[in-house]
């Protein structure tokens, strides 16, 4: 994964900003 916060948006698992 290249973006992992982006990965982690899309999955739930990282606050959107």
């Amino acid at each position: 994964v290249d973006n992992w916060f982006e990965w982690g948006v899309k999955h739930g698992l990282a606050p959107a900003p």
